[in-house]
């Protein structure tokens, strides 16, 4: 009896438990609630939306802007601030309604990188309007900025003149400033927005505001600060951020004031920092050049070669025949090499035709040339001797006796240069100047038919040019459509374009959008695991070494290109090709003219990260997604680049070594740590 009981009691107790497992299974499963936005690129959900941006999958990459995990809706909508397509425009204007700001401030940063217009008014609307708050401000901060990008131009001036934000409202002033300056990269000016960011210079503002409101005033020469000049030179003289100091001195100098010609002279004989004496240097053109030219020339062997070099850019620029023999005279043996070359290149371009300082210039530069073991040094004097077009005959010469990709580059950009010169026809008379078209044009072919890359480039310009119209010395220009099939896509994308272009112009069709390549490197996802969130690479170069931290989460395509590159050694023994006194030194050309890259790219990784200041590490491109192997270091903030070149890493060793560096200093080897 008691058997029977216990038995039907298990009977029961299973029944029980059947019905209550099929009740529960009808029930849907509690969902998951998000606090916050968690990036996790362990997560291969995240990777995925990172290799869907990678491939520029448009449809599957919208899908995720719906993903109920807001960190996904996060990555998708930032992917479509470099993969910048008007589809994506309904989508993340709904986004701006997201209740995460992180998801709110991404899609309102790419509107304003996609640029259709249509999305300003929709920005506008999702502006906050509630009391200054942090979190909420970066969301108004990117909305601002890109207003600034989208926005119509009567939106300037009731952006300029809002007057309620706090000097404590960081984040919206600096959204604010970010908006007039995108203005002013859209030639849109106004007397508010110069007035507002004059206020922001003379006042008690934090320094992020400051410095932007002066690269504003350094950018732009319509925006107007002659009403502020003294108050502007005071803050100059005294401000101890070189930052300022340097965006400044460009924005007073260029005003040829002759009221301020004393004071700036003065500060620049006691400014220590080269950069900013470069900047007056640059405009010093402002001023007579009676007044200029003593400390100009008292410049050449200023003890910064950058400074020799920007003293000798202005006797390029803006010397004259007259003094073509004083020149001469400040040209000593101690005297760096490249400033030498640029004084006898100003000589050229300014004396007279059969002045006896032209004839010793060139000769100067031939023994350079000839003498020099430098190939950066050797291609500058080249480049110097096409100021005048009788030389064209010894550069062709030069060529056909060098190996150098470099040289060879350079010296095929020189001789299109002399086509170019205005005074082409007068140096060489009318039938000198006309057989030497003709050997120039034989030239030009053979290198189309049979150069190299950066060489085939260089003289593709000569093709491009509608007012040199070239194509004319020819019966046909069929070469370049053989050249245009030799092309290897990607490693000779830039030339590739360039020689598209030269046939359209040449059959009066429009210029055709620029090729991509299709052969995008992927991210190798077990490699990034293997570093932390932020890696170290060190660069050892001949004049040192620098230390660079990497954004690997802001950037990680381009993170892991970099690492991959150095760990193969790709890196050992590149020139810094390319040296623009304050403003960039670049690297990792594999021809070390300038034109090169490997065999596939990279995409644009723009994200809202800003090169508001000096040591930022970017990409490289010739356009969108064109990156391959060469980077740049900023040698000061470079607000007109945020948004258009991939920023990868800050350095945080070595500035110093940075701004020693010269065209033709080596990069010896990187290593990459944790």
């Amino acid at each position: 009896m008691n058997l029977r009981k216990r038995s039907l009691a298990a009977k029961i107790g299973s029944l029980f438990l059947l019905w209550t497992l099929i009740i529960t299974s009808c029930v849907p499963p509690t969902e998951e609630v998000y606090y916050d936005v968690n990036i996790d690129y362990d997560d291969p959900e995240i990777r995925k939306i990172i290799d869907l941006q990678v491939k520029q999958d448009q449809d599957s990459l919208l899908s995720y802007t719906g993903a109920r995990n807001p960190a996904y809706r996060y990555v998708a909508a930032n992917a479509f601030a470099s993969y910048q397509t008007e589809a994506a425009v309904d989508t993340l204007i709904s986004l701006l309604k997201d209740p995460f700001i992180e998801v709110k401030t991404a899609a309102a940063f790419a509107l304003g990188q996609i640029g259709e217009s249509r999305a300003a008014t929709p920005l506008l609307q999702a502006f906050s309007q509630q009391d200054s708050i942090d979190v909420n401000n970066s969301f108004n901060a990117a909305i601002l900025e890109a207003m600034g990008k989208i926005g119509p131009e009567n939106y300037l001036q009731p952006i300029a003149t809002v007057s309620t934000y706090r000097k404590s409202d960081t984040l919206l002033l600096k959204g604010q400033v970010n908006a007039i300056y995108q203005y002013g990269l859209r030639d849109v000016f106004a007397q508010e927005g110069d007035q507002t960011l004059i206020k922001y210079l003379t006042g008690d503002y934090p320094i992020s505001i400051k410095k932007m409101a002066a690269q504003y005033f350094y950018r732009f020469e319509e925006a107007d600060l002659s009403g502020s000049k003294f108050q502007i030179l005071k803050i100059m003289k005294e401000h101890p951020d070189p930052d300022i100091r340097m965006a400044l001195a460009t924005a007073l100098t260029r005003l040829g004031d002759v009221e301020l010609q004393t004071e700036l002279f003065n500060f620049y004989s006691q400014e220590s920092d080269y950069r900013v004496k470069c900047n007056i240097l640059r405009q010093l053109h402002h001023y007579p050049y009676i007044n200029v030219v003593e400390r100009v020339l008292g410049e050449l062997s200023a003890d910064n070669v950058k400074v020799g070099l920007c003293a000798a850019e202005y006797l390029l620029n803006h010397g004259n025949a007259y003094d073509a023999p004083v020149y001469r005279g400040w040209i000593k043996n101690n005297l760096n090499p490249s400033v030498q070359i640029k004084v006898h290149q100003a000589i050229l371009r300014n004396s007279g035709n059969n002045s006896g300082s032209r004839y010793a210039s060139t000769a100067s530069l031939k023994t350079i040339i000839e003498d020099n073991t430098s190939e950066y040094v050797k291609a500058s004097g080249i480049s110097a001797l096409s100021e005048d077009p009788r030389n064209y005959d010894y550069l062709i010469e030069n060529y056909d006796s060098s190996s150098s990709a470099i040289i060879r580059t350079k010296t095929v950009e020189s001789i299109v240069n002399m086509l170019k010169n205005e005074n082409f026809y007068r140096v060489l008379g009318g039938g000198g100047g006309a057989n030497a078209r003709q050997e120039i044009a034989k030239f030009l072919e053979m290198i189309l038919t049979a150069g190299r890359d950066g060489e085939v480039a260089a003289a593709t310009e000569a093709f491009t040019d509608e007012e040199l119209k070239f194509d004319e010395q020819y019966e046909n220009v069929n070469f370049l459509d053989d050249a245009l099939n030799r092309q290897v896509l990607p490693d000779e994308m830039e030339t590739y374009n360039a020689l598209n272009r030269a046939i359209a112009r040449i059959k009066g069709e429009s210029a055709p959008q620029p090729v991509i390549s299709d052969n995008i490197k992927p991210i190798d996802w077990e490699l990034f695991a293997q570093y932390s969130t932020q890696p170290k690479i060190r660069i050892n170069t001949t004049k040192g070494e620098i230390e660079i931290q990497l954004y690997k989460e802001d950037a990680p395509q381009s993170v892991m290109n970099v690492i991959e590159l150095a760990k193969s050694g790709f890196y050992n023994n590149k020139f810094f090709h390319r040296v623009v006194p304050n403003f960039v030194a670049q690297a990792g050309c594999p021809d070390g003219d300038g034109y090169g890259s490997l065999d596939f790219t990279i995409r644009s990784e723009l994200n809202n990260v800003h090169y508001n200041d000096e040591g930022y590490i970017g990409f490289a491109s010739a356009g969108p997604h064109t990156e391959s192997t060469q980077w740049f270091i900023t040698y000061s903030p470079t607000p007109h680049l945020n948004g258009k070149y991939t920023i990868f890493g800050k350095l945080i060793a070595g500035m110093d070594v940075v701004h020693d560096i010269e065209v033709g200093d080596k990069i010896n080897r990187i290593s990459i740590s944790n």
